[in-house]
């Protein structure tokens, strides 16, 4: 699977939990999150509205 290191160094490192603790909070939402996450590990650069 694709994700499954990716998943697992997030919930190693307790960054899934602060992450779903944001989304419960409304502090972020998890459209922007995933594409953090996308970004940090796949090396994916935003190009929209360029």
């Amino acid at each position: 699977m694709l994700l499954e290191p990716v998943m697992s160094k997030l919930w190693e490192s307790g960054e899934m939990q602060a992450m779903t603790e944001k989304v419960i909070n409304r502090h972020a939402d998890p459209h922007s999150l995933a594409e953090e996450v996308a970004q940090r590990f796949f090396n994916i650069n935003d190009t929209r509205g360029k």
